[in-house]
């Protein structure tokens, strides 16, 4: 038996690595029913250049597939709840015809900081729209402060926290068989890059650092011989990383 008898349209990255699927996953555990719009069907990651006109843009033309999409699914089936994971993509008319349908709800959640110094260039729609959504889920407390600032009532915090069906111990595993003595495992935002080199120029360690992203940035590096920089990596691999 279901948690909550509810049926839920869930719109975000299908990436089965990823936690935004994993996440989804959890939330189909609880309740009756949920369906998948994964956005990396109609806004492709792999598709370099496209992607980033939409995610920096928010070009109409890129996003409308996906916006069509999420209305297909409310026609369809009669559903409780649409959950948006970091919805920068959606449209305005889009959250509106969902309003306009009595007895839905819809939530974002939105674990970055739309709020922050760095230009993103991906939040103009989002925070264009953000009055148009039910509730709010935040992951930062300073988000949580904006967002009342500006008004919305419906507010959230969830901090980043332990999921245990990823976070635990391999077995066999040997402290003693690692080989780096800083890891870290991210995206090179903000002054990673600026930190990680100053780190490996004040401490005489190993640093591994595991993000395909990080691999444009060796030049600026330094090329340092106590830098390692592999791929993501997933599931037992990243447990044993950490």
């Amino acid at each position: 038996m279901p948690v909550f008898p509810k049926k839920v349209l869930f719109v975000g990255d299908g990436n089965q690595n990823g936690y935004i699927y994993m996440r989804s996953q959890s939330i189909k555990n609880l309740v009756e029913s949920m369906d998948m719009v994964d956005t990396n069907k109609y806004i492709n990651p792999k598709k370099t250049l496209s992607y980033r006109f939409a995610y920096r843009f928010q070009l109409a033309p890129l996003l409308k597939n996906l916006n069509h999409a999420i209305i297909k699914k409310i026609n369809s089936k009669p559903y409780d709840l649409v959950w948006l994971e970091k919805p920068i993509f959606i449209f305005g008319e889009t959250l509106r015809y969902i309003n306009s349908k009595k007895g839905i709800y819809t939530v974002s959640l939105n674990p970055d900081n739309p709020f922050g110094p760095r230009n993103d260039g991906c939040w103009d729609l989002y925070l264009k729209n953000i009055h148009l959504y039910d509730h709010h889920i935040v992951m930062r407390r300073s988000n949580y402060k904006d967002l009342k600032k500006i008004g919305i009532k419906k507010v959230n915090f969830i901090p980043l926290c332990h999921e245990k069906s990823i976070h635990f111990k391999e077995k066999n595993f040997n402290e003693d068989q690692k080989k780096f003595d800083v890891t870290f495992i991210g995206t090179p935002y903000d002054n990673r890059i600026n930190f990680i080199g100053l780190l490996s120029k004040k401490i005489e360690a190993n640093i591994h650092v595991y993000s395909t992203e990080w691999k444009k940035f060796k030049k600026k590096l330094g090329n340092k011989k106590n830098i390692t920089i592999s791929d993501a990596i997933y599931q037992s691999d990243y447990r044993n990383a950490i």
